[in-house]
């Protein structure tokens, strides 16, 4: 069993709010696009018939149409034209803003939760705040380690680390951290691995 007492040191990824909101925005988009296919024109005509029929005079006006050669005004037409396109637009804008202000609050949520602990012969990270899944390395199973500094990162003070094992196809990326030189050197050491 490993010594689970207390680490000797532990690492949490920095926060980026622009950054964040940046992804999130954009995430939003291909979010919106896929529920819009389907919940707006849903949505657009409920909400269209609700406000048509709660409306007296504009169920007058349904009913004269259909009831006889009688045409609707010019004013009902372009009041109906106005309900019917700027609904889907209005459903599209709020359902854009909701998915954007969700995937914002997980991303800082899951930052918020992500430790990486490194122990005397292992590391214990969880990179999750809905699961509680803790996942164990050995450092005997770690393969390789390569560190990064994007021109933006290295403004910051920040970089990422990857760590290669034995047995997994998915690297371990320990991204946005303070100190990347000073940590990768400490898992380079703890680990007695060297960059690939």
């Amino acid at each position: 069993m490993y010594n689970q007492q207390n680490p000797m040191f532990e690492v949490k990824p920095v926060f980026r709010p622009v950054q964040t909101l940046v992804i999130s925005l954009i995430s939003s988009i291909f979010i919106t696009m896929f529920l819009g296919s389907f919940l707006i024109p849903i949505l657009g005509i409920a909400i269209g018939a609700i406000v048509l029929f709660t409306m007296p005079q504009f169920k007058d006006s349904i009913a004269a149409a259909s009831g006889s050669e009688v045409e609707l005004s010019q004013s009902d037409f372009q009041t109906f034209a106005y309900i019917f396109t700027s609904l889907p637009l209005l459903i599209g804008l709020a359902l854009y803003l909701v998915a954007a202000l969700i995937v914002y609050k997980s991303m800082k949520r899951t930052k918020s939760k992500t430790v990486y602990s490194f122990y005397e012969d292992h590391m214990l990270y969880s990179e999750s705040y809905r699961t509680k899944n803790k996942t164990t390395v050995k450092y005997s199973s770690i393969t390789s380690l390569d560190y990064s500094c994007s021109t933006f990162q290295e403004r910051l003070g920040i970089g990422t680390i990857s760590i290669s094992t034995a047995g997994r196809s998915k690297l371990i990326n320990i991204s946005d951290i303070p100190n990347p030189d000073e940590i990768y050197q400490k898992i380079e050491e703890l680990t007695g691995t060297k960059s690939a």
